[in-house]
């Protein structure tokens, strides 16, 4: 209601634009992000070594030493109200923009952990041209250590199927705390993933017993 169409710069040009943007964003942060655990295939097996990928930082999925409580999409969206520099920064990479990659880097150095997560995203995606498993892994895992759920939802896939984006082979256990941490989220498709997830390990953690 306090929409000012005057207003130059903005991270928007309507409301109706404000709620397709959203919509964008939650696609992300709702577990979108690529294939479900059920539909990939781990890169390892029991016979076959662990390979990690080369990194000038080593990245594991050992959990958090501190428990944040779950940053949603609630908390997204309060963000991209407060900081709309951040918000132009994420809708353009969104749009695939390359331009927006520096500001993705500053923000998510300064420590905002939603700059971190759609980084780590950047670090993924091929058309950014700065392809790194190890990166993206890396700044998704401190969105999930300040307790993105999406992020914590990632590690935890990752960590399941023993993605080589890490320093050292993830275990079934920590695969299960993050997925059990990503559960804890308010936003209903994260939680159900995450719960189908922890029923995937748990079947692996059984068999591996047998």
């Amino acid at each position: 209601k306090d929409y000012n169409q005057n207003v130059k710069n903005s991270m928007v040009e309507s409301p109706e634009q404000l709620i397709n943007f959203f919509s964008q964003i939650d696609n992300y942060l709702n577990g979108r992000m690529g294939e479900s655990a059920q539909q990939q295939r781990p890169v390892t097996s029991a016979s076959t070594p662990y390979v990690a990928s080369k990194s000038s930082i080593a990245v594991t999925a050992a959990l958090p030493n501190k428990l944040n409580p779950p940053l949603d999409n609630d908390a997204f969206q309060k963000l991209l109200k407060s900081n709309t520099s951040l918000g132009s920064t994420i809708q353009a990479y969104i749009q695939k923009k390359p331009a927006s990659i520096p500001s993705l880097k500053l923000y998510a150095e300064g420590g905002d952990p939603f700059a971190q997560l759609f980084l780590g995203l950047a670090y993924a995606d091929d058309w950014t041209g700065i392809q790194n498993p190890a990166e993206s892994c890396r700044w998704i895992k401190e969105a999930a250590i300040a307790g993105v759920s999406s992020g914590r939802f990632f590690i935890a896939q990752k960590a399941y199927l023993k993605s080589p984006c890490f320093s050292e082979a993830p275990t079934l256990e920590q695969a299960k705390v993050w997925a059990e941490l990503a559960a804890l989220s308010t936003d209903q498709s994260i939680k159900k993933d995450a719960q189908e997830l922890m029923l995937s390990i748990l079947k692996a953690q059984i068999a591996g017993n047998k």
